[in-house]
């Protein structure tokens, strides 16, 4: 499943890095889960994660247990998978999600009230 995910990741890059006429450059965003998280949250809806269709959403564990976001409908990117200590996850964003209009994202592994807060918009 990484792999599959790594080959969109790249693909987007690609048209990132090389554009499509009238097309705006899709972009890779990093997040950080912080160290000491644990089963907390991974951010508040003050510090939401920005990403717009088409962008690349990294997910770097800096923190010292698994984590696994947690998508409802896939959106606004496929349900991750496990992302070990010290690992990442691309993860492409496919569609437009307002947190504050959905159920939003959370960490899988722990539940609903490890809340992640990531709004993704059509530019």
């Amino acid at each position: 499943m990484k792999t599959a995910r790594a080959s969109l990741a790249l693909a987007a890059l690609v048209v990132g890095a090389f554009g499509l006429a009238g097309a705006a450059r899709a972009e890779v965003v990093e997040f950080h889960i912080k160290a000491g998280t644990g089963r907390g949250v991974w951010n508040t809806r003050d510090t939401a994660v920005a990403v717009k269709v088409g962008d690349t959403l990294r997910l770097v564990n800096d923190d010292q247990v698994v984590h696994r976001m947690h998508t409802n409908d896939d959106a606004p990117c496929l349900h991750g998978e496990d992302i070990a200590p010290g690992e990442s996850e691309d993860c492409i964003v496919t569609v437009a999600f307002d947190p504050d209009d959905a159920l939003g994202c959370w960490d899988h592994n722990f539940g609903f009230n490890a809340k992640f807060w990531v709004r993704s918009t059509e530019e």
